[in-house]
C-alpha cells in the first residue's frame, strides 16, 4: 500500500499547505536525503523549527533578508524552508564562493546575516508558528551573473514563484515525485528542484560535489535512489549520448529535463532514444528574472531529419504562469520577422534589487498596458 494515496489533496501553489500536510501525514517517509542518508519528514520538520529559532534568536525579523552560504548537504533545505517560513527572503550561494565576493553580494542585497554550517551548532528546539508568506513579498534574491564585474540581483516573489507549482505539476505530470538535486545552490534551478518535490509534498536527494559533476554516478544515482525527476545542462546530456553504457541508470526515471544552454535537435533526440521510451524528456527555457521555468519543448510521436537536425531545439510551449510576446522596438513584431522575445504573466520576477531598492526600469510596459520582461533574446 501506499500512504501517500491517503492524503488530501495537495494546493499546488501553496508550499506551507502542502509541507504541513507532509509532515503530518507522512511522519516515516522519506522526504529529503544526502550521501549521509535521509530525514524521514518528521526529522525534517523538526529541524526546520529548529532553524526557524535560530534565525529568530539571530534578529532575522519578518521582512529582512539573509545569506545562505552552506553545504550540499540536506542542511541547506531545512534552512532555505526555515527562512520561508519565517517571512525571510533570501540568497543561496555556494560554500566555495570566495569571502570577498559573499561580502560583496551581502552588501548589494541588504543582507542582515549570513548563515553558514558554522551556525548549526545551535541547537533550538520548540513547536514555532510558521508565517503565511503574502504574494508580494520577497521570496528570493539570485545572482544572475558577475563573475568579473558588478552581479545582478534579480527577485521573486513568493507569488511568481509559487505560480510555478502548478506550472510544473501540469507540465511534467509531478505527482509525488522524487527528484534529485544537482544544479549549484548559487542557481535558481535549486529552487526549482525545491519547488518541484518538498514544496509539493514529495521527497529530495541532494547530490555531492563529486556525484553532481560526473555524468555516470549521476545516471547511477537515479536509479539506486528511485529518483523519478532530474534535470540537467545539455553538456551533461552530449556525454550521455557520446558514452551511452554510462547512462543505462536514466531508464528508472519518469521525466529528464535538460535546460540553461542551446542545443542541437540532434543531440535532444539522441538523449531521449537513449534514456529510454518511458522516460519523457523535455527542453526548458526559462531566465532568474521570470521565475526559472518559461517555456518548454517536448515530442514523443515526431523525429527531425536533415537539417532540422543542425537546428537549435524550439522553445517550445509557454507554461502556464507565462506570457509571451514578440516585439520590435515597441511594436509587436510582424509574421516571419525576428523579434525580441518578452515574458510577461505571474512569472514575471520583481526585478533588479539595486541601492536598496527595485529598479522601476526592469518592466517594460507597452501601450496597452502590458508588463514584460525584455529578454534581450
Amino acid at each position: 500500500q501506499n500512504p501517500s494515496k491517503k492524503l488530501p489533496p495537495l494546493k499546488p501553489g501553496d508550499p506551507i499547505h502542502n509541507m504541513k500536510r507532509a509532515i503530518e501525514e507522512k511522519k516515516a517517509e522519506p522526504a529529503v536525503g544526502d550521501e549521509r542518508g535521509w530525514w524521514s519528514w518528521e526529522e525534517f520538520g523538526l529541524k526546520v523549527d529548529s532553524y526557524v529559532l535560530m534565525l529568530k534568536n539571530k534578529n532575522c525579523l519578518v521582512g529582512s533578508h539573509i545569506l545562505i552560504s552552506m553545504k550540499r548537504r540536506k542542511e541547506m533545505t531545512a534552512m532555505v524552508a526555515a527562512a520561508y517560513v519565517s517571512g525571510i527572503s533570501f540568497t543561496c550561494l555556494d560554500e566555495e564562493l570566495p569571502p570577498s565576493r559573499l561580502l560583496e553580494i551581502a552588501d548589494l542585497s541588504s543582507a542582515t546575516v549570513v548563515i553558514t554550517d558554522g551556525d548549526l551548532t545551535e541547537n533550538s528546539t520548540g513547536s514555532v508558528p510558521w508565517q503565511d508568506r503574502k504574494p508580494d513579498s520577497c521570496m528570493y534574491i539570485v545572482c544572475t551573473s558577475g563573475s568579473t564585474g558588478e552581479p545582478k540581483l534579480a527577485g521573486v516573489s513568493c507569488g511568481s514563484f509559487n505560480s510555478a507549482l502548478p506550472s510544473w505539476v501540469k507540465l511534467y505530470g509531478i505527482d509525488n515525485f522524487r527528484v534529485l538535486q544537482a544544479a549549484s545552490f548559487s542557481f535558481d534551478v535549486f529552487l526549482g528542484d525545491l519547488g518541484r518535490s518538498l514544496f509539493l509534498g514529495g521527497s529530495l536527494y541532494i547530490s555531492s560535489e563529486i556525484e553532481r559533476r560526473d555524468p555516470e554516478i549521476l545516471a547511477n544515482l537515479c536509479r539506486d535512489q528511485q529518483i523519478d525527476f532530474l534535470e540537467v545542462t545539455p553538456i551533461t546530456a552530449c556525454f550521455w549520448n557520446q558514452f551511452p553504457h554510462s547512462a543505462t541508470g536514466l531508464n528508472s526515471l519518469k521525466v529528464l529535463v535538460i535546460g540553461s544552454e542551446v542545443w542541437s535537435m540532434e543531440d535532444f533526440f539522441k538523449t531521449s532514444k537513449i534514456a529510454g521510451a518511458n522516460v519523457k524528456v523535455f527542453s526548458s527555457y526559462g531566465l532568474s528574472e521570470t521565475t526559472i521555468d518559461n517555456t518548454a519543448f517536448f515530442t514523443d510521436d515526431y523525429e527531425p531529419k536533415g537539417r532540422e537536425l543542425n537546428s537549435n531545439v524550439p522553445l517550445g510551449q509557454p507554461m502556464i504562469n507565462t506570457e509571451i510576446t514578440i516585439l520590435n522596438g515597441d511594436k509587436l513584431a510582424k509574421w516571419g520577422r525576428k523579434g525580441e522575445f518578452c515574458i510577461g504573466g505571474p512569472a514575471l520576477g520583481m526585478g533588479y534589487f539595486r541601492g536598496g531598492s527595485w529598479d522601476p526600469h526592469f518592466i517594460y510596459k507597452d501601450k496597452l498596458g502590458g508588463k514584460w520582461f525584455r529578454t534581450g533574446d
